[in-house]
């Protein structure tokens, strides 16, 4: 009981990994992919920058008091705490949102490959563990292939931006197949697809 249960946590551990790993990648690819967009020149003609206008000064000091100290550290605790609680659950949120997206895509996908024949549900589970690993395994090469045709910005370069992308690619896919190695494909597809 305890070996499975060991098996269950490690296998959900490293699909939370993949799925963490893959919202790197798309967060890193759109960090530097986004501003070159911008700043390209068929942007340019769509943006217009107004000047910035010179603040006044103004001379109000503020004095330092003890409720604005104890106000000040009471602030920086809760965002503290809001912080380490976001840390912990946000890779959870992550990983559930990212299967449960990969599984709705997969039950539209199959009845679209399979040409909306009924097929025999271990036939069906099958069809549908492999477009789940197709599905994955394009979420992690097409952020790699992207980056390749992203240009420097500034002090990162584009060989950074390539290094980068593929390390995260190679993070991602040892995840994803370390996970298939723990968790046979049929096993994942049947309580989920085809409880008819």
């Amino acid at each position: 009981m305890k070996k499975s249960k060991l098996r269950h946590h490690t296998e959900r551990f490293l699909l939370g990994l993949f799925y963490v790993c893959v919202t790197l990648q798309w967060l890193w690819v759109a960090a530097v992919g986004l501003p070159a967009i911008v700043s390209g020149d068929a942007m340019s003609s769509f943006l217009t920058f107004q000047q910035p206008t010179e603040p006044q000064p103004t001379n109000t000091t503020i004095g330092f008091s003890p409720v604005l100290a104890v106000t000040a550290g009471v602030i920086t605790l809760i965002f503290l705490v809001i912080t380490i609680y976001i840390l912990v659950r946000l890779p959870k949120a992550i990983a559930k949102t990212g299967d449960t997206i990969v599984h709705r895509t997969a039950d539209v996908l199959v009845p679209v490959i399979t040409h909306h024949k009924r097929l025999p549900i271990k036939k069906r589970r099958i069809i549908s563990a492999k477009v789940i690993f197709y599905i994955q395994i394009l979420l992690v090469l097409l952020p790699l292939a992207i980056s390749f045709f992203i240009p420097s910005i500034e002090t990162v370069t584009s060989r950074i931006i390539i290094t980068l992308s593929a390390w995260l690619a190679a993070a991602s896919t040892c995840a994803l197949l370390l996970h298939w190695l723990l968790e046979p494909p049929t096993s994942r597809t049947q309580s989920r697809a085809f409880h008819e």
